[in-house]
């Protein structure tokens, strides 16, 4: 990840272990999805229930979550995002690379 894509490894291994428990959560056990990252990867997801703030108001909701192939895969898709940033904000992560 650092050679092809400029990004500390220190910066993606401290983001896997916190959104994912140490890579005991499960997302990261079912979808191989080591972010929380939303959406769907090549059609592939999982739905699971999550802790959200609705209107200050902490409530149960469920949301759908990338689901990969492998674990590769969704380091290359936080990669990805580093680089392109998010389509309201492109430079959004230019400072982590």
């Amino acid at each position: 990840m650092q050679k092809e894509f400029n990004i500390l490894p220190s910066v993606v291994i401290a983001q896997a272990c916190l959104e994912s428990g140490y890579g005991t959560s499960l997302l990261a056990n079912q979808g191989k999805n080591i972010f929380g990252t939303n959406g769907d990867f090549k059609g592939e997801s999982v739905i699971i229930q999550t802790m959200e703030c609705v209107n200050d108001v902490p409530v149960q909701v469920w949301n759908k979550f990338r689901k990969y192939p492998s674990w590769e895969e969704s380091l290359r898709d936080l990669a990805n995002l580093y680089l392109k940033g998010t389509s309201w904000n492109r430079s959004l992560y230019t400072s982590v690379i």
